[in-house]
């Protein structure tokens, strides 16, 4: 997709709660690289603030979205960020999850010209890398799940 998936990346170095959420998820260091998580910072325009040049192609995406009273906003603020690879290994969405009980507890990037989540599997890509020849597929709940079972040394959920 674009450059904007090393950001949440780094944000995740810099922000501790994140990191723990992870852990007490049961997800070690490697798991958060491998696999690309990220965070998004709490503030309502990070993104414009990160990437003035792409608004744009942001606001195409749905990643950055418009209130009532008119003011643009960051979709996925205050998140753990899970970016969502087509079956080439692009990054084509990302998945956001809150890290307390606030609802919604997930949101995903909305459709769009390169994301159509009813054609995705979470963890599809991640698969196929682990194993040239994929006989089987165990399908799980949600990225947590895909992720927790691939660290468990079974390369083949997707979500």
């Amino acid at each position: 997709m674009w450059a904007a998936e090393d950001q949440p990346k780094q944000q995740l170095q810099q922000h501790q709660a994140a990191r723990q959420y992870l852990h007490g998820r049961g997800l070690d260091g490697e798991a958060c690289v491998s696999w690309r998580l990220g965070y998004a910072p709490e503030g309502w325009q990070h993104l414009q603030d990160a990437f003035p040049q792409d608004l744009d192609g942001i606001k195409q995406l749905g990643l950055i979205r418009q209130s009532e009273s008119g003011r643009d906003f960051c979709l996925l603020r205050d998140r753990v960020i899970f970016p969502i690879r087509d079956f080439r290994g692009r990054v084509i969405a990302f998945g956001g999850r809150v890290l307390d009980d606030s609802k919604p507890k997930y949101l995903n990037s909305p459709e769009s010209p390169v994301f159509h989540k009813s054609e995705e599997l979470y963890g599809f890509y991640e698969s196929r890398q682990a194993k040239q020849t994929l006989n089987r597929i165990m399908v799980v709940e949600g990225y947590l799940d895909v992720i927790a079972v691939h660290q468990a040394g079974l390369p083949f959920a997707a979500a």
